[in-house]
């Protein structure tokens, strides 16, 4: 594509989606002028100062591209940017026919079938786990063709077998530029995404789907945005096609084995001719699956007995394992967890505890071993790059990843019971003189203890904690409003708790403008429902509030 093109084509598109912004701006007028619910009224006149904006933004460079376009500007399309999409892992070794067919399909334009739909092709990446598909979709996110023809981001959304929808959609809601709104139905979130994408070229990258609701909540963005999911579920394919009956899947087959040899040996980094005479027999054990392979070659850089490990890998228990992944995968797994010695793999059992494994702060691993081993915070950080290193977890910043397949291992062989007790003892060492409410702000502590008090059955304490005051204020500051209901629904059952929370959804469109005012608003909704843990949690709102009065 030429420059000239480029730039032709662009004002077409900044001048079809100026109109539509102002088509979009009426209907919202429209809408505001008629609506009733004082909350959905808010929703919409934040949506109409939004647009405003982007339509003056849009009048701008139009403006701009067409002084261009007089001077013959010739420039190339930036690249789209890459959000939360995870680093290509060194060695990579792609399917060369199928990634160039995938690549042309997010790289071109829209037909005129797709621009009739709404929305470009949905692609699918199906095959087994371990075979390398969140691998593969994380080559293509990075290709520069593929990042020119999403100029407005690539974002990768973990989902897993319990994605919270609302929590993705306010979070790429806040990275495109809106303001924060908190949404907390999932219907309202997509709505409002679906919104503003309307007018952008972005590429949602699914990965590991198990519901196609899930993929509903991203499903007609907009003509100019793409799904790319991925997922090791062979059930699911029949139940998207019935929903999005244009979608086309691919399946991701594992290495030949010449390639896996090469694999294996880049990965272990070592001559094909270095590998042991085993090699073959392993690769065969371990189904040519790259994540088997990888794991494998985390111990060709140590002394082992590699005819041991063959024998391990022909002859596996599998019974002893869970049945959510090939057996191999496991296998290798647990060969590599055993390297660690007793006590490493003990640390390594700990990380079962954590309700997000995709997205679990360094800062809360270091808290928990440091209770339970009594190391130092550099011989935390240390154990946590030698797993790294052996690939049984990934590294992301200060986050610490798992895959689901090391999850399910952790969750069968650790000691879940206990483990929720012992983290829950290692925060309560790092909080204040105001308990639970002086909690450390490590991006896990306000996000999931409700979740392990209510898993260790500590039910009682938990519900007190729902009605303490000072731990609400706490929690909003540190949360969106979305996490905090949320909590309300672990005792669901509890009649003063579902008053407290209908009272905090109430005052949703005022707590979104000011957190200060959750005192007040507490008060003015409870004041005539007494109990005794209403009554308490009042008392400690007034002190708050003291010049409030009740309304008349």
């Amino acid at each position: 594509m030429s420059d000239e093109y480029t730039l032709e084509q662009e004002l077409t598109l900044l001048e079809q989606d100026y109109a539509l912004l102002h088509e979009i701006l009426d209907d919202l007028r429209q809408k505001a002028r008629v609506e009733t619910d004082y909350e959905k009224k808010y929703l919409i006149q934040s949506q109409i100062e939004d647009y405003k904006k982007e339509l003056l933004e849009t009048k701008h460079r139009l403006e701009q591209l067409k002084k261009e376009a007089k001077l013959g500007d010739k420039r190339s399309v930036l690249p789209g940017k890459l959000y939360n999409v995870p680093e290509l892992p060194l060695h990579f070794t792609e399917q060369p026919l199928l990634f160039k067919q995938l690549k042309t399909k997010l790289a071109s334009n829209p037909d005129v079938v797709e621009a009739a739909q709404g929305q470009k092709t949905p692609l699918l990446l199906q095959g087994v786990s371990g075979v390398g598909k969140s691998v593969f979709a994380t080559a293509l996110a990075h290709d520069p063709e593929v990042r020119r023809a999403f100029v407005s981001g690539i974002f990768w959304v973990h989902l897993g077998q319990e994605a919270d929808l609302v929590a993705r959609h306010n979070e790429i809601i806040h990275i495109l530029g809106f303001p924060a709104v908190h949404f907390i139905e999932t219907e309202k979130s997509t709505l409002y995404l679906q919104s503003i994408c309307s007018t952008r070229a972005c590429l949602f990258i699914l990965d590991d789907i198990w519901d196609v609701r899930d993929v509903l909540a991203f499903n007609e963005l907009g003509k100019h945005v793409q799904l790319l999911m991925t997922t090791s579920d062979t059930n699911i394919l029949d139940y998207i096609k019935h929903f999005l009956p244009s979608t086309r899947n691919h399946t991701i087959e594992p290495f030949e084995e010449e390639t896996a040899i090469n694999f294996l040996a880049q990965c272990a980094k070592q001559s094909v001719t270095a590998l042991p005479m085993e090699t073959r027999g392993i690769i065969r054990a371990c189904r040519y699956l790259p994540l088997t392979l990888k794991l494998i070659a985390n111990l060709a850089q140590s002394p082992n007995d590699w005819s041991i490990i063959l024998k391990q890998l022909q002859n596996p228990n599998c019974k002893e394992f869970p049945e959510t992944v090939p057996c191999p995968i496991m296998q290798t797994l647990h060969i590599n967890v055993e390297a660690l010695g007793e006590e490493g793999i003990e640390y390594y059992l700990t990380l079962a505890v954590f309700v997000d494994y995709t997205h679990i702060p360094q800062a809360a691993v270091v808290i928990l071993w440091r209770y339970l081993y009594h190391h130092s915070e550099e011989q935390a950080y240390g154990f946590i790059q030698e797993l790294t290193k052996r690939g049984l977890l990934k590294s992301q910043g200060d986050y610490v990843t798992l895959h689901t397949f090391q999850h399910d291992y952790l969750c069968h062989y650790a000691e879940l019971e206990k483990l929720h007790d012992h983290l829950l003892a290692a925060y309560r060492r790092c909080c204040g003189n105001h308990g639970w409410a002086d909690g450390p702000q490590d991006g896990y502590f306000f996000q999931h203890l409700n979740t392990h008090l209510y898993t260790a059955g500590r039910h009682r304490e938990l519900k007190m904690l729902l009605l303490d005051f000072d731990w609400l204020q706490a929690s909003l500051r540190a949360n969106t409003l979305h996490i905090l209901l949320h909590d309300y629904q672990l005792l669901d059952d509890d009649q003063e708790l579902t008053l407290v929370k209908k009272a905090l959804r109430d005052a949703i469109p005022v707590l979104l403008q000011d957190k200060t005012q959750l005192a007040s608003r507490l008060l003015n909704y409870l004041w005539n429902k007494p109990s005794p843990g209403i009554q308490k949690l009042l008392n400690q709102a007034k002190e708050m509030s003291p010049d409030w009065v009740p309304p008349r």
